[in-house]
């Protein structure tokens, strides 16, 4: 009989979500992140170059997995602390907070917020430059347009109760550009 309760003590949990409505206890996936706002909250008048996500998948030469994320990379003719700001506005609201932000190398600056320690929107300016190097991704922009991406980043929370990446240092690790 015992073992009965067990299995369906591991079969509830492995069902239930956290406040922002992700799964607990299991590897987050690129829909589940998706069906959130946050995902696809892009400032006024952009235009989308592609999407960009990821399942959460295993990192064979870290211990922490590469999370899942899901967005876009987009063209806008906003400035930087125009972009910077309208996200701001639009995360304090719902709860989210500014941490350390991580950004890719092919970006010149980035900002990111956080929430439940386990979930980000992460916004970075890329350089075009690097942009078409390093990830053969081209941008036709008028002078003074900014190319940025962003993303809500995630990973599953552990039965301790803490996310994945380190919750003191607000860093996510890297992860790759994945299209679609």
């Amino acid at each position: 009989m015992a073992i009965v309760l067990t299995a369906c003590g591991t079969s509830a949990s492995a069902h239930s979500v956290d406040a922002f409505g992700l799964p607990l206890g299991q590897p987050l996936t690129r829909a589940e992140l998706a069906a959130h706002s946050e995902s696809h909250l892009f400032y006024p008048g952009s235009k989308m170059l592609r999407r960009v996500g990821s399942n959460q998948i295993p990192n064979p030469h870290e211990t922490e997995p590469n999370p899942a994320y899901a967005g876009a990379i987009l063209t806008t003719s906003a400035t930087a602390d125009q972009l910077y700001a309208f996200y701001e506005k639009e995360l304090r609201p719902r709860g989210f907070y500014a941490v350390n932000d991580y950004r890719l190398s092919t970006q010149v600056s980035g900002r990111t917020w956080e929430v439940d320690r386990r979930v980000q929107v992460q916004v970075g300016i890329f350089n075009p430059v690097l942009l078409k190097q390093d990830e053969n991704i081209t941008a036709v922009t008028q002078p003074g347009d900014l190319v940025y991406e962003v993303v809500l980043v995630g990973y599953s929370q552990h039965p301790s109760g803490d996310a994945t990446p380190s919750s003191s240092t607000g860093l996510i690790l890297p992860r790759s550009l994945i299209r679609f």
